[in-house]
């Protein structure tokens, strides 16, 4: 097999899109699926392969952001091995050289005929909200989970340092807001900012990202973003008119995610250590389950718009090298 170029990443994590087609899923999750065993036997002495699947899980998503009538999947890696190669065929080929034209065949074909079949995404972390001091709670409580969720951020760029500045607050809200759904959202919430926007509109991309997710009593995204503000308000004692930019005016439009676990890339002993409890929990955003599906809806306090549009950096299957593709909705 020739050498393919490499995929990396930059960020302290990374979302990588893929856009499969309907009827090549479970192609897809099986080629993941081999790709999860090769991680796991491999023995490059270059790159640690088992530090690369720690951090590797990949998800199928509940709509498809392209527009373009596939299955979409996202491989969310955190933490990112800076500097190791992420292209599946070049790691499975190290366990499986024998089967790898195989393999690669059924992964290529799996994907969408369309332009945009990847979508690398590099995070630089803002605000860890599991990291900041929060109430101990019953384990029963809180549960763990297969189900992941994504909110989807579109901010003012003149806006983007202050709403920045909130985040950092968030967490320490939460973990001394009276409503114990709260403590159990901030041991699962991260917020990066993205290398890129997906919207086309030249603004700053934030991600809110939690795994596993938890429960929240938000009817819609307006009301989460107004919810979070409030307890930070509250719990601070922060005046909400020092708040006001970034609650009422830095976000453009959001939309969230739902994602569901396809196939765990890391360690079964990783995977059992991060789990605190067995009880299933609820989706982290209550509201996604009203969410239409397919394609996505940006929601704005004055209009409403279809997304994406614009132009986007796009990958061929395990590319590094990008190319710019138009698409519109």
């Amino acid at each position: 097999m020739e050498a393919q170029p490499a995929t990396t990443f930059s960020g302290n994590a990374a979302v990588m899109l893929h856009f499969v087609k309907p009827g090549s899923t479970g192609a897809y999750e099986g080629v993941m699926a081999r790709l999860g065993e090769a991680l796991r036997k491999s023995e490059n002495t270059e790159t640690d392969r088992q530090a690369q699947a720690r951090g590797w899980k990949v998800y199928r998503a509940g709509l498809d952001i392209s527009g373009q009538g596939n299955v979409m999947y996202a491989w969310v890696i955190d933490p990112v091995v800076g500097g190791a190669n992420y292209a599946a065929s070049t790691i499975i080929n190290e366990v499986f050289p024998g089967e790898i034209l195989q393999i690669d065949k059924v992964y290529s074909e799996s994907f969408t005929d369309a332009a945009l079949r990847q979508w690398p995404i590099d995070l630089r972390l803002v605000a860890d909200l599991s990291a900041t001091q929060h109430r101990e709670l019953d384990a029963e409580h809180y549960g763990s989970s297969d189900d992941a969720a994504i909110l989807l951020q579109f901010v003012r760029p003149k806006l983007a340092s202050s709403y920045e500045r909130v985040m950092h607050q968030v967490g320490e809200a939460l973990g001394r807001s009276v409503q114990t759904w709260r403590h159990m959202q901030v041991r699962r919430w991260k917020v990066y900012r993205a290398g890129l926007d997906m919207s086309g509109r030249g603004n700053a991309m934030y991600v809110w990202f939690g795994d596993p997710a938890i429960v929240s009593e938000e009817s819609g995204p307006e009301a989460f973003l107004q919810g979070v503000c409030n307890v930070v308000s509250e719990a601070l004692r922060i005046p909400m008119s020092q708040l006001r930019d970034t609650c009422t005016s830095a976000v453009v439009t959001q939309t969230p995610i739902e994602l569901r676990l396809a196939v765990d890339l890391r360690p079964r002993q990783t995977r059992n250590s991060s789990r605190s409890a067995t009880k299933p929990a609820s989706l982290a955003f209550g509201w996604l389950h009203h969410w239409p599906k397919g394609l996505v809806k940006l929601r704005n306090r004055h209009e409403s718009v279809m997304a994406p549009t614009g132009t986007a950096e796009a990958a061929t299957v395990d590319s590094g090298a990008k190319r710019t593709v138009n698409y519109s909705a």
